[in-house]
């Protein structure tokens, strides 16, 4: 009888061990989003990848409401971007807008949601994106020496 109660218990356990990938800490208290965020969009380093720096404001007393600005990063070039969105804890929602692209205003659309206090996992629509996955990690702003 007690090995047939403990076979689910351990299958259970395995399973919420399985699910974690290192960067979730459990349940989190709302998290501002303000800083700088770099990610890439696969992780992996190849000539399609295309990598994200933002810098993020977080309006507190507007409803979460973000801003700020930043650039995406390809292998031979970069254009500017500025960002409007959301932070509606947990879920993120990004729009970043660029004027450089050859063909005119392109807007790209990010939805993530907060796995941990400094990791941000979405996916990217629009601009030449379709549900491409990016994990967004708050670090350090890199400066520029004059």
């Amino acid at each position: 009888m007690r090995r047939t109660l403990m076979l689910p218990l351990l299958l259970s356990m395995a399973v919420g061990v399985a699910g974690c990938d290192g960067d979730e800490t459990g349940p989190l208290d709302r998290v501002d989003v303000s800083g700088f965020w770099v990610g890439r969009t696969d992780g992996l380093e190849t000539a399609d990848d295309r990598t994200f720096e933002l810098l993020l404001r977080e309006e507190e007393e507007d409803d979460g409401e973000i801003e700020g600005s930043g650039s995406i990063q390809g292998p031979t070039s970069s254009i500017a971007v500025l960002v409007e969105g959301q932070n509606v804890f947990p879920d993120v929602s990004l729009t970043l807008i660029s004027e450089q692209f050859s063909d005119g205003r392109q807007l790209i659309n990010f939805r993530g949601e907060f796995i941990s206090e400094d990791v941000i996992r979405g996916k990217l629509n629009g601009g030449g994106f379709n549900d491409e996955p990016l994990r967004l990690r708050r670090t350090e702003q890199r400066t520029v020496d004059p």
